[in-house]
């Protein structure tokens, strides 16, 4: 088995808790819509497109959060970390 680098690993965990959120959040939304109804204009409550817009939204910028630190882990030596006080 091929052990993988922390920060391979922390990329998937940030992968992991974005994906995570997203369903979250389009079930979430997906419920509150029915409360909302009658604020919606122009909009169905339960628009595809508009829920695959925010999603796309929400997650392109929770990758573009993410991936700064996770190329400046990229180009840390691990054992100079450890070594940190």
């Amino acid at each position: 088995m091929r052990r993988r680098t922390p920060a391979v690993k922390n990329g998937v965990d940030v992968l992991t808790l974005i994906l995570a959120g997203l369903g979250l959040g389009v079930l979430l939304a997906a419920a509150g819509t029915t409360a909302l109804e009658s604020l919606l204009f122009g909009v169905k409550p339960l628009d595809i497109a508009t829920f695959v817009a925010a999603g796309l939204a929400f997650g392109g910028v929770a990758v573009a959060a993410a991936a700064a630190p996770l190329k400046r882990a990229l180009t840390v030596d691990p054992a100079v970390t450890l070594r940190a006080p």
